[in-house]
């Protein structure tokens, strides 16, 4: 957050901020430092939008159906005590899932989100979103970029998503000048840059 709401700021854009409850105020091993309940303050007064991410970062694709079902309520609950909006969307950690995990939450959230790169068009699966990682250890923003510039006419559209913004970032994120670099081409491109939940009202629009 301290690198890419700045940056997303000076550009006048909304992201979706995926948040994991459990993991406010902790001290992860790779990511370092989580988000504090003053950044989720700071996210909705500034009206980005927040996902839901289950609370414990559950892996959904070994879990029972019970167990997935408890986490999400925790992390709804955690939602409702600090003022949050009813998520619009769910990213599924580690981009693991069943059959049965993505029917279950199909019935309970409005989109999904996996971590499939891809652009979509017309026939977006709103039970998994693809979308494509700024990642170091996949090519870092490269295939993004390929992406943008292969998207044709106003019905394809594009998630990128990322974990950490630093100067040594794990082999999940980017450095400040690769994100940087990433939302001048972006901004180059004429592209609209809205959260997911303006997409999804877009779609609902356009039916």
């Amino acid at each position: 957050m301290t690198e890419a709401l700045p940056a997303l700021t000076r550009r006048g854009w909304k992201a979706t901020w995926y948040a994991a409850g459990g993991m406010m105020g902790t001290d992860h091993h790779i990511h370092g430092r989580m988000f504090d309940a003053g950044d989720l303050q700071r996210l909705k007064r500034e009206k980005h939008d927040i996902g839901c991410h289950t609370f414990s970062h559950m892996d959904c694709a070994p879990a029972s159906d019970e167990a997935v079902l408890r986490d999400l309520g925790r992390n709804h609950a955690f939602f409702r005590k600090h003022h949050l909006p009813r998520a619009k969307s769910f990213a599924f950690p580690y981009g693991r899932l069943d059959v049965s995990a993505k029917r279950l939450l199909m019935r309970r959230m409005p989109a999904l989100r996996g971590v499939r790169p891809g652009v979509h068009n017309d026939a977006a699966d709103l039970g998994l979103l693809k979308a494509t990682g700024i990642e170091d250890h996949n090519g870092g923003t490269a295939l993004a970029l390929d992406q943008l510039a292969s998207m044709k006419g106003d019905r394809d559209w594009l998630i990128i998503f990322t974990h950490d913004i630093a100067d040594n970032p794990s082999r999940w994120g980017c450095t400040p000048r690769a994100f940087e670099q990433l939302l001048d081409a972006i901004e180059a491109s004429g592209a609209d840059v809205v959260p997911v939940s303006g997409m999804l009202e877009r779609m609902k629009r356009a039916r």
